[in-house]
């Protein structure tokens, strides 16, 4: 088995391993959280690469506070799937920290 063949079956070990390993009740998010969410959502729907930079720098900002908050680390998770261009996990995703919002 070729290296690039290897990393491949790595990378998607680690995708489905997160994907089984998601927490179905997904954390809170702070007032900022939820509006870095909304947009991560709407960036994703559209496959902005842009503005995923701008989301991502906004998070930089908050990390120094927030880092250690799940709701930050699944904002987290999120860019890192949409700058791997998983940008249809990264809507659903988006979409469950958002609709868990509504049912805490």
């Amino acid at each position: 088995m070729g290296k690039p063949l290897g990393i491949t079956l790595v990378l998607m070990l680690i995708v489905a391993g997160g994907w089984l390993l998601w927490p179905s009740s997904a954390a809170s998010l702070s007032e900022r959280d939820y509006e870095i969410a909304l947009a991560l959502y709407r960036v994703c729907n559209q496959r902005d690469v842009e503005t995923l930079q701008t989301i991502e720098a906004q998070l930089d900002e908050t990390d120094r506070d927030t880092a250690a908050n799940p709701g930050h680390q699944a904002l987290r998770a999120i860019v890192a799937l949409a700058r791997q261009e998983d940008w249809t996990d990264a809507v659903r995703r988006c979409r469950v920290l958002l609709d868990a919002q509504i049912e805490t």
